[in-house]
């Protein structure tokens, strides 16, 4: 099973459609997550009527948007047909001791749960989709917040022995993950706090195999792997993220991540073994030249 992750909030999911079906149709993802989709509930309808018939139907559009103060708030999933019998969202947890308002400020819209069933393997995951606030003085505490749910999603995988996968925009880089940053910058405490929140949970981050940047500035040359994943156990499998960026780069400055969860654990990827053949151009493997071979007399067919 094939999971990803698409921040659209550069120009919203609205004007990035054609680009997150692009994205999609090359990286076969069973899951895609789409952060900052910048949509309100208003407007959300006709934009995933737009989007499934991009993808022509085989996968669905879940989405979780949020009424904040400044603009809409919002994560969506891309759910291929095949998962969506075994498939079902899993409300977030609020931790104790969090105010509801607080908490809903801080989580609303940019954390989504999902519990999958693998019959085959007889395996429970639950895959989580997340987009953590912009490292800055003012988001500290909703960052902390959010960092908090997701630690009580991964103690409460751990108590019912699920496999957890965490993905999607921590707004935080690993050590050597940004360029063009300078050395005192407040950004390397965040990434701090992120490294130990994921040690401290006994979380392992999947890593590149070659150091990607995931997120590049359209004004400056800084970029960053902001786009990550961790899972629990420690001791799955997990070979590395793949980035995937867009041909243009007008409408996202983040590239798509995703992983390939282990064959044993969570079973076969069925987005990338039912591949739709309407733009398959590759040249038939039949030498025979099928036409004349229909039109020539019985005699002279062999």
């Amino acid at each position: 099973m094939r999971v990803g992750a698409l921040n659209v909030g550069f120009t919203g999911l609205k004007h990035s459609l054609r680009t997150a079906a692009e994205l999609l149709d090359i990286s076969r993802c069973d899951v895609l997550f789409l952060s900052d989709m910048r949509t309100s509930r208003r407007k959300i309808g006709r934009v995933r009527q737009l989007l499934e018939g991009a993808v022509q139907d085989e996968w669905q559009l879940l989405t979780d948007v949020r009424r904040q103060p400044c603009r809409p708030m919002g994560i969506g999933v891309l759910l291929h047909t095949s998962l969506a019998p075994r498939t079902q969202q899993i409300p977030i947890p609020r931790p104790p001791g969090i105010p509801n308002d607080e908490w809903e400020e801080a989580v609303g819209g940019r954390l989504f749960h999902l519990q999958i069933a693998s019959p085959l393997t007889k395996a429970t995951w639950w895959v989580v989709g997340i987009y953590q606030h912009v490292a800055k003085k003012d988001n500290a505490l909703k960052r902390t917040r959010l960092l908090q749910c997701l630690a009580e999603i991964t103690e409460r995988a751990q108590r019912g022995q699920y496999y957890l996968l965490i993905i999607g925009d921590a707004n935080a880089a690993p050590e050597g993950g940004r360029w063009h940053c300078h050395p005192r910058s407040p950004l390397h405490a965040s990434d701090a706090e992120t490294l130990a929140w994921a040690k401290k949970l006994g979380l392992r981050e999947t890593p590149q195999l070659r150091r990607t940047p995931t997120w590049k500035a359209c004004m400056c040359p800084s970029s960053a792997v902001l786009d990550r994943a961790w899972h629990h156990p420690a001791t799955l499998q997990l070979k590395s993220i793949q980035v995937l960026w867009a041909e243009s780069r007008m409408v996202v400055d983040h590239a798509l991540v995703y992983v390939d969860l282990p064959l044993a654990q969570a079973g076969i990827s069925y987005a990338s073994a039912c591949r739709g053949g309407e733009g398959d151009c590759r040249p038939s493997r039949v030498r025979a030249d099928l036409t004349k071979l229909g039109t020539a007399p019985n005699g002279t067919r062999w």
